[in-house]
């Protein structure tokens, strides 16, 4: 719960007009001669959960020689996020080294580590922190070519501001949508939720007057939850974006139905009306993405009855691969409590999506106890995938399961022969948690003593200490 309250509240109180205005700004691609500073692009992987997520930087060098890298990560297909890390840069075999620390806060896992390195083509940056860690992955970002705008004449701007104008104020007064609403000192529920995130109210006092209105607010906060807008809101809209800012100032500003379901998002995970969550499940019924993704956040620290697991099972029908691999994940948490799932999970270890795969696969295992199913499919990852991350996250399961058939360490074998630096030192370590049943391992281990990564060298002589005891004798000081 702490995880996903964060990383909401760190979306709203960043501010990404800096970023995207730098982002846009025309600029040479990375380079060495640069000292690769430039945009970046690509994607966040979490080896803790899976989640994933797309990436740009801007990296910038200083004077005295170190790095300020700013990130704008996706979370959760619709939360952005920015932040700045300041990171220390040295060149070594033609590869820009970086090492720096980042403290974002107790709620999102205090202070975070980062080490990587990039070249010209590549950037590779692991992270860790309290509650995570994980790696980005990164490419120079695609030039663009920046087209200039036509000028438009005013006199036309200026009827089409009058005539839109007055169809914006009846579409926003007139043909807005009627809910009912509850109060609290005065305040409407909707005034309360437009208004979470704002200065002058703030999440703590909005979620007092929620804890107030009880059940009377529930209506407002099912329909913030649906997100629905009509057309002539989503015109106005529109329309009030592309008018100058003297002008915008005037006009009544729209409620945004992002905005408006992020906080009634977090408002039923604080709420203590169980009438309210049980309320929630039978809308993963309705075929919308975002209403589905939004209620799951909504229940995150909820325990479902066995009434509301099925419920929640039919969401993994749903056709977005995120969404499904979520709710998979979110079962997984359940244990054998959420055994009457286990048909509904079964099918999709067959999914087309590997990443939804290997989610139902896990599951199926945490709910049954049972690896006859979820073995087999997760191997099948870790010896097909081209993507390394999903091959260690399959290997991480497969070593929670107990794995420790020759298939797998064979398999750990190859990977270990190839890929970046951060991949090696990772099956290294995987290699290491099998134990002496990874014996096979040991030859190409003793090899990586030698990798010229640093990392590397020193997971490798973790591993072998703990595969072959009379290695860390031997070795010992």
């Amino acid at each position: 719960m702490v995880r996903t309250i964060s990383h909401f509240l760190a979306a709203l109180v960043n501010n990404a007009s800096d970023f995207k205005r730098r982002w846009n700004q025309d600029a040479p691609p990375p380079a060495a001669a640069n000292g690769l500073q430039g945009r970046w692009q690509g994607e966040w992987i979490s080896e803790a959960n899976g989640h994933r997520g797309a990436l740009r930087c801007l990296l910038t060098r200083g004077e005295a020689g170190d790095y300020k890298a700013a990130f704008h990560a996706v979370y959760a297909k619709f939360l952005r996020v920015c932040y700045t890390v300041p990171l220390h840069g040295q060149w070594s075999e033609g590869k820009l080294k970086l090492e720096g620390d980042a403290d974002l806060g107790p709620l999102a896992g205090g202070i975070y580590h980062y080490q990587g390195e990039g070249g010209e083509t590549e950037f590779i940056c692991l992270y860790n922190c309290k509650y995570d860690h994980g790696t980005f992955r990164l490419k120079p970002a695609q030039q663009k070519e920046m087209k200039p705008r036509p000028r438009r004449r005013v006199f036309t701007m200026v009827r089409l501001t009058l005539a839109l104008l007055a169809c914006g104020i009846i579409a926003f007064f007139v043909v807005g949508r009627k809910t009912p609403e509850a109060y609290f000192q005065g305040r409407s529920a909707s005034s309360w939720l437009r208004e979470f995130f704002g200065a002058k109210t703030g999440p703590p006092q909005a979620l007092e007057a929620f804890n107030k209105m009880g059940t009377n607010a529930e209506p407002v906060l099912m329909a913030a939850l649906r997100g629905k807008e009509n057309l002539f809101i989503r015109m106005y809209r529109g329309f009030c974006v592309r008018m100058p800012a003297a002008i915008e100032q005037l006009l009544p500003k729209p409620e945004d139905p992002e905005l408006m379901r992020m906080a009634a998002v977090v408002v039923l995970q604080h709420s203590s009306s169980s009438q309210i969550i049980s309320n929630l499940y039978p809308m993963f019924k309705e075929p919308d993405s975002g209403l589905r993704l939004a209620v799951l956040q909504a229940v995150a620290n909820r325990i479902p009855d066995a009434g509301q697991i099925p419920l929640l099972a039919l969401a993994g029908n749903d056709p977005d691969p995120y969404l499904r691999s979520e709710v998979w994940h979110r079962l997984s948490r359940l244990g054998t409590s959420a055994a009457v799932a286990a048909p509904s999970v079964l099918k999709f270890c067959a999914d087309d999506n590997l990443d939804v795969r290997q989610h139902a696969a896990w599951t199926l295992w945490k709910i049954t106890g049972q690896t006859n199913a979820a073995v087999p499919v997760l191997e099948s990852i870790l010896s097909q995938s081209q993507d390394a991350n999903r091959r260690h996250l399959a290997a991480y399961h497969l070593l929670i399961m107990g794995d420790s058939d020759p298939f797998f360490v064979t398999t750990l074998i190859n990977s270990l022969a190839h890929g970046q630096a951060v991949d090696r030192a990772i099956v290294c370590s995987f290699l290491g948690e099998i134990g002496p049943p990874a014996a096979a391992a040991i030859p190409v281990l003793r090899k990586a003593l030698h990798d010229p990564d640093e990392i590397v060298r020193r997971r490798a002589e973790v591993a072998l200490s703990t595969i072959e005891p009379q290695h860390a004798a031997t070795n010992s000081p």
